[in-house]
Formats: C-alpha cells, structure tokens, sequence
C-alpha cells in the first residue's frame, strides 16, 4: 500500500525517538510502515519506532524487523533526544504564503521558520526552480509580505495557508522537482526538514486535499476550461516552459529572421512548431502526470481559498488529463488551450516584423 505522507517523511528524514512518537497511523498503515522500513535496510528507524510505536502489533514487528537487519550486520542507532523542543506551540493557521500552481505549476510558497528549521522560499514559477532557505524568517513578515503582494492586485496572488496544506504542498513540491528528471536543487534538503518538522509538530499534510472532501466533482467542458484560463489566482492557462524546449532552437530563428515573410505564413509556421511541441511533450508520460499533479494541487489551494466551484474545476481537470491516452495533443481541449495561452503568436508577429525592418532590441543584446 502507498504510505501517508506523514510516514513517507519519517521513512526519508532522521531516526528520531520524538519524531516517531508524533506519527499517527492505524495498525494497517503502521504495519506497511515497518515494511517499507526493512525492504529499503533503515534499522535506526525501525528501532525508534520499536521503542514508541502506539500501536502494539506495530512496535513488536518493527523491533523483530530492526532486529533481523542487525543480525545481519546492518548499523542502527537512534536519536533518542530530539534537537528542538517539539512540544513547543505554534501557530498553525494562515501562516504560510503560497499560490495555487495552476496546469504549468507556478508554485510559489514562502515559509517562516519553525522550531528545528529555516523557513524560505520556493518558487517554481520560472523555468529554473529558485529554492531559498532563510533563517530566522518570521510569520510575521510572511504575513506582512502576503498583505503587500495582495494589496497591489497582481495576477496570481498569494494565499495564506495553514500548517496542513504548508507540508502537504512542500511534499509535491518535493515530488514534481523529481518528476521533471532534472537534478532536484540541494536547497530542497532544507524544505525537506521544514516538512519533517511540520510533521512533527502536528501537521497532517493528508487533511488539505480537496479530493478527499469533494464530491462529485463533475466533467470539465469549453466553459470549465475559459473559467480556469481567466481565473486571476492562477495567473493563465499555459503549458509550462519546459513543454517547449524541442522545438526552441526552430521557433527562434522564426522569430529572430530578417528575410522577409508574409504573416499568413510566419502564423502558419509558429502553429506547426508549437502542435509539434504539444505532441513532443504528450509523449511524455511524465509532462501529463506533473500536470495532473498541479492541478490537483490547485484544487487543494483554491479549497482552502473558500472556492469550492473552481477546485472542481481543477479537480475535473486533473482527471481529464488522466484519462487521456496522450494522442493528438492538439484535439485535447485542456492542452490544446494550454500551449495555445502559452504562445501570443500576434506578438510574435510584432517582434518577426521589427526583425525584417531591422529595429528590434533586446535586452540581452
């Protein structure tokens, strides 16, 4: 079985007594718990669960497991203190800043520090991943923060966001910089204790899904899909960046050309180009999961946001993509909307024409 979040942090971080004591599972998950803790050999986890494991069927399999890797020569070795009093009170409601990532995942999440850990930044919404951990960063400025960002009425602003949803959201932070296949920022080790943290000061990253408490989410229709594309706290429906790395190199020469072209044909061509990316990045299975991903996410932020019609919205969505068997991008109404937001082909257009009359300027140039 698929482990809870919550358990999946305490798999991947330190072997501390406290923080086994803080999980909460039935017998079932505990149980698939210490399986997981013996097939991937992490003795010191084992036995820190076998010292304060609340379940007793669970604490007598995960000494006999803890005690089968010894014997066969596996180290151990628990912490039985933790580093940082995590019977500490903290507040847990609107204390984080984050923005629903919408299909592209333009997460941005800004975190105070907690007992034991560095709050930060993360912002995925460019096409390289900006992690920064931050010292000592208090609520109060990431309130304060969210109040300015708020105050000046920008596309996409943040929420603010309980303790729950926090962890829930670095943990698929944590997942989709994996699933892109690129090297995950060292940064993120930070974070990680962040949610190892959370987690042991009560988080419960499964209660901020809004899949879990909707029903009856419906199917996504043309109306659905304009609804999400104007929707200002998802800031547009657009395929990521990363969708368009295949054809870069072409659509910059069409764009950056000084021979002269017609615009019936220049539209033609960049049409082409970005179908051949939708189709490049459909054959991808991990471009349609991440996305599925997102959207999912985005539901759980506009939940927690009080919009319940457009988490359905989101919700519908993710399961489109799902059941989508990845052929003819372009006859996908969700993709073919989403590469087609990404691209302003007019002004494309604009910027080829001053390339053929020799008065363009970059900023790079």
């Amino acid at each position: 079985m698929s482990l809870p979040q919550s358990l999946q942090s305490f798999a991947q971080g330190p072997a501390e007594v406290a923080l086994a004591k803080s999980l909460s599972y039935d017998r079932s998950s505990g149980l698939a718990l210490v399986a997981a803790l013996a097939t991937d050999k992490l003795r010191s986890h084992l036995e820190a669960l076998g010292e304060v494991a609340s379940d007793k069927e669970v604490k007598k399999a995960a000494r006999a497991a803890a005690y089968k890797l010894k014997s066969a020569g596996v180290a151990g070795g628990v912490q039985r203190e933790a580093t940082v009093d995590l019977s500490v009170k903290i507040e847990t409601e609107n204390i984080v800043a984050v923005t629903a990532p919408g299909f592209d995942g333009r997460l941005w999440l800004v975190l105070p520090s907690l007992p034991g850990a560095n709050g930060g930044e993360i912002d995925l919404r460019e096409g390289t991943p900006r992690l920064d951990a931050i010292q000592d960063l208090s609520l109060g400025r990431v309130r304060k923060f969210h109040s300015e960002v708020n105050r000046d009425s920008v596309l996409q602003a943040p929420f603010l966001v309980n303790l729950d949803m926090a962890a829930h959201l670095v943990g698929l932070a944590d997942e989709a910089l994996q699933l892109t296949g690129k090297p995950v920022p060292q940064a993120m080790e930070s974070f990680r204790q962040w949610h190892r943290r959370a987690i042991a000061l009560g988080a419960q990253p499964e209660k901020a899904s809004a899949r879990a408490q909707l029903d009856d989410v419906g199917t996504l229709d043309a109306a659905g899909i304009e609804a999400l594309s104007a929707h200002r706290a998802l800031g547009f429906l657009a395929a990521p960046p990363s969708a368009f790395e295949s054809i870069d190199k072409e659509f910059r020469g069409l764009l950056h050309g000084a021979e002269v072209i017609g615009k019936p044909e220049f539209l033609t061509t960049a049409g082409v180009l970005v179908d051949r990316a939708a189709n490049a990045w459909a054959a991808d299975p991990g471009g349609k999961t991440l996305a599925a991903l997102w959207l999912d996410a985005t539901a759980d932020v506009l939940l927690a946001g009080g919009d319940v019609a457009s988490a359905k919205l989101a919700l519908a969505a993710a399961d489109d993509l799902r059941k989508w068997d990845g052929q003819d991008a372009m006859s996908q109404p969700l993709i073919a909307r989403a590469f087609k937001g990404a691209v302003d082909l007019e002004a494309a257009w604009t910027h080829r024409e001053a390339h053929m009359q020799g008065n363009a300027h970059h900023g790079h140039e």
